[in-house]
């Protein structure tokens, strides 16, 4: 298992292993409410503390495409002034708020083929950038910074952290 370096100054907060699910409907909105109040609370404390890096797994359980919680939102329009860079992913940027794509400014593009995807990425990464993602080898992907230069990525072997 990884360590933080500095426990005190690096956390890493998983709300399904702190909030464990079950199998009820009803405990199911239960679960999904104490996952988002904990996320909530984990985005004010990271703007709080500032100089940090949030790593948000999954984006689009937090925001859809035209809505976004208000602590992502803060931590996403807000945190470069208290020092706090986001990383965030999604399986469909389709799926996140604009506000987030706006905002960012590095890419890092997987295999993209489906049209409703490279349109909805194609108004913050031009289309052919994103077409070349369409012929990538398998695990294979594109950095993108804006205005710059794409740059292909090779897969990389898996390491075994002790």
């Amino acid at each position: 298992m990884l360590r933080p370096l500095n426990p005190r100054a690096q956390r890493i907060i998983n709300p399904n292993a702190i909030i464990p699910k079950t199998s009820s409907s009803l405990d199911d909105e239960i679960w999904h409410e104490a996952k988002l109040d904990l996320f909530r609370k984990t985005c004010r404390q990271v703007m709080e503390e500032g100089n940090r890096l949030m790593v948000i797994d999954e984006v689009h359980q937090y925001c859809t495409k035209r809505t976004i919680d208000k602590a992502l939102e803060n931590v996403i329009t807000l945190g470069g002034n208290r020092n706090v860079g986001v990383i965030c992913t999604s399986q469909s940027v389709r799926q996140v708020h604009n506000t987030i794509l706006g905002n960012t400014t590095h890419f890092f593009i997987m295999k993209t083929f489906l049209k409703p995807d490279i349109d909805w990425l194609s108004a913050f990464i031009p289309k052919e950038v994103i077409s070349l993602s369409q012929t990538l080898p398998q695990y294979a992907y594109i950095y993108y910074r804006i205005g710059e230069k794409p740059l292909i990525g090779s897969p990389v072997k898996k390491m075994e952290l002790s």
